[in-house]
């Protein structure tokens, strides 16, 4: 009888705390439980996805567009990535939470973005994926930036 799975997973149900977050918590030691990490995550990404439509408003009754603040997010995410870098409990938690910040803020701006470059006709579709067929329903032009 052929093993219907050749290359079967060594590990078909693998401990949670061995995925991702969990898994560096592990590596570095320190005293913090995965589940402490991976909260301090969830809570800082939920909160930025709460807060990303108001911030970027922010930014842009001052004049920058709001594509500036893809930027700025990149580099919380990169400086997140910087403290995680470093050594005990406070740097771990609170890069898990500049990376939960800019991985958080980064999916609902990206609809704000898409909603002012192209339009709101075709959001979901633009969004989420292009159209298979581009002749079908061209993509509507960018509209130009608003005189100051």
């Amino acid at each position: 009888n052929p093993d219907p799975n050749p290359n079967p997973d060594p590990n078909p149900d693998p401990n949670p705390n061995q995925v991702n977050l969990g898994s560096m918590v592990q590596s570095r030691g320190g005293g913090v439980a995965a589940a402490t990490a991976v909260t301090v995550f969830s809570c800082a990404q939920g909160f930025a996805r709460l807060v990303t439509g108001s911030l970027s408003n922010t930014l842009v009754r001052r004049g920058a567009a709001r594509t500036w603040y893809l930027v700025l997010l990149h580099l919380v995410m990169a400086l997140g990535h910087c403290v995680l870098c470093l050594r005990g409990a406070t740097p771990l938690l609170a890069g898990a939470a500049l990376v939960g910040w800019g991985f958080g803020s980064t999916f609902p701006l990206l609809v704000l973005v898409v909603a002012e470059l192209f339009g709101t006709p075709r959001l979901a579709c633009d969004h989420t994926h292009p159209h298979p067929n581009p002749n079908a329903n061209p993509i509507p032009k960018p509209r130009p930036s608003p005189p100051p």
